[in-house]
């Protein structure tokens, strides 16, 4: 049989239980009663340098005047230059090109955006900024309309108006020799 004592200790203890168990969560703790502690992340590595990429001329000249090349091959690569030069800058008519000295200031950013399409130091350009052809004379440039030029290489002599010459016209056709249009 269960006594008075019995009960009293058995409620004595659930009662006590009860305390703890409700005290053991509102009593702070040693840990609690510190500060948190925070961790900072690490602050991200430095970016390393970005190489600047090749600019859209080095990559279209990137075989001008090469063994495994023609003289036709390097007035395409010029032609396909200039076209990217009008199709990119657009407003190509407030900055005339007239003739090689412009067109390669075109390409070093002297134009209406400051685009560059070449470095200063490049194959195609001799130490005047001219543009050049494989045996390092200057490239005749004539402009047929806005936008369009003939390109003329004055072939092995190195003389213009001759029977080597290569000329491109603006319809991606040639001419070889001199001939007048």
């Amino acid at each position: 049989m269960i006594t008075r004592k019995s009960i009293a200790l058995l409620a004595l203890t659930a009662a006590l239980a009860v305390f703890f168990f409700w005290n053991r969560n509102t009593a702070p703790s040693e840990l609690e009663q510190q500060p948190p502690i925070v961790t900072l992340p690490k602050p991200p590595p430095p970016k390393p340098e970005v190489p600047m990429g090749k600019l859209i001329g080095e990559k279209l000249l990137h075989q001008y005047a090469s063994d495994d090349t023609t003289l036709r091959d390097d007035l395409q690569a010029i032609s396909r230059l200039s076209l990217s030069y009008i199709t990119l800058v657009k407003n190509h008519a407030n900055h005339p090109v007239g003739c090689n000295a412009d067109l390669a200031d075109a390409f070093h950013g002297k134009n209406p955006h400051q685009q560059r399409f070449l470095p200063d130091r490049h194959k195609v350009f001799n130490d005047e900024g001219e543009m050049i052809d494989r045996w390092q004379t200057p490239l005749f440039i004539h402009p047929v309309s806005a936008g369009r030029w003939e390109i003329r290489s004055a072939g092995p002599d190195r003389k213009l108006w001759t029977g080597d010459d290569l000329q491109l016209l603006p319809n991606g056709t040639f001419v070889e020799g001199f001939t007048k249009n």
